[in-house]
């Protein structure tokens, strides 16, 4: 008895749950995926998306896989969206992360335009692409970056997007790019 104690709160004091990404883990098979993720998932031996929502706005839940084995989850938010949208859902989701993981370990505005950021205000800058944002956290397993950017003179192409990375697999997803890269060649 003393022993299921014990287990039982080196469970709890280790954490209940190891879910990195919307309950799964970093590792896992695209059909482990699968079974846990409630959206409808579709897509090839390297990706798996499905359209679904986070803190009310639209997006596609994406995750990408290395030799079968998840090493990469996205939210994409949904390009429609109004430009001022988006950079609210940035904000947003910015200010969630930020009351989930704690302060942020980088939290960039990179200016892309000097020129010109005295002109528009900052909400148009980004729309423009003459600045862009990324806002990392970590955790034990994983990274998290937010980015908020645009293509340069391009408007109406503003891209917000979370990306979660997990840390024991970034070396296998590297590997795996370079090997699919050369086999282009």
């Amino acid at each position: 008895m003393k022993k299921l104690t014990l287990l039982l709160l080196l469970v709890l004091i280790c954490g209940i749950s190891f879910a990195e990404f919307r309950g799964t883990e970093w590792g896992m098979s695209q059909k482990e995926v699968m079974s846990i993720e409630k959206v409808e998932l579709a897509g090839d031996n390297e990706f798996l998306a499905g359209e679904g929502t986070i803190l009310g706005y639209d997006c596609i839940i994406g995750y990408l896989f290395a030799e079968d084995k998840l090493c990469r989850s996205i939210y994409f938010i949904d390009l429609y969206l109004p430009d001022r949208k988006l950079i609210q859902a940035f904000h947003n989701l910015k200010q969630s992360l930020t009351e989930k993981y704690g302060a942020p370990q980088i939290d960039l505005r990179q200016i892309l335009e000097q020129d010109l950021t005295s002109d528009y205000s900052e909400e148009d800058l980004l729309t423009l692409g003459y600045i862009e944002y990324l806002v990392e956290w970590e955790t034990e397993k994983t990274i998290i970056q937010l980015t908020a950017s645009a293509e340069m003179g391009n408007v109406g192409l503003l891209e917000v997007a979370a990306v979660y990375i997990g840390k024991d697999y970034q070396k296998l997803w590297d590997d795996y790019q370079k090997k699919k890269s050369l086999e282009d060649l």
